[in-house]
């Protein structure tokens, strides 16, 4: 009767935990940044959709952590890490994308005062995304899907669709050496 009573403690306890899921990531953060960012899907040069989506910047030791979020769509949030020691983007579905050419930027200063690095996927599958555009203060800037729609993401939604067609032109024209 002892151990029926014990057992059936350890069962009600058990039962009445719940494993809460959030989308705040649990890690020893130094500072974090959050702002708003507008995300334009385009087909070709046809705008296909528009998304908005929260950035959070996380700041660790080492890496800095983002996370671009979409309040409406789950399947539209965007997860990676950037590795400061490494200068290497790491996605969760573990691909891995770094700087081929820093010499190689793209700079316009009504996006950012610091310019964005291509950052390229050497081994990767015809069908990947590449190159990607990001600034460590800024984030993302652009995603080049060769099979795909880009992404173009601005920090407020704009008209000038010439800005647009500049960063698609740059992630198109990149060829590494």
């Amino acid at each position: 009767m002892k151990y029926l009573k014990a057992f059936l403690l350890v069962l009600v306890i058990c039962c009445s935990c719940k494993k809460v899921i959030t989308n705040d990531i649990n890690i020893q953060a130094d500072k974090i940044i959050k702002e708003e960012r507008v995300t334009y899907q385009l087909h070709k040069y046809e705008l296909d959709k528009l998304k908005i989506h929260s950035l959070k910047i996380i700041k660790t030791d080492t890496t800095l952590i983002y996370n671009y979020v979409n309040s409406i769509d789950g399947k539209y949030n965007i997860d990676f890490e950037f590795s400061e020691k490494e200068k290497e983007l790491l996605f969760y579905n573990g691909e891995r994308f770094h700087i081929i050419d820093s010499s190689f930027v793209f700079v316009d200063k009504r996006i950012s005062e610091d310019p964005f690095y291509f950052f390229w996927q050497e081994n990767g599958k015809s069908h990947q995304s590449r190159p990607i555009l990001f600034n460590e203060k800024y984030g993302l800037l652009g995603v080049f899907n060769s099979y795909g729609p880009e992404l173009i993401i601005l920090k407020h939604k704009t008209e000038d669709f010439d800005l647009i067609t500049k960063i698609k032109n740059a992630m198109g024209d990149f060829a590494p050496k």
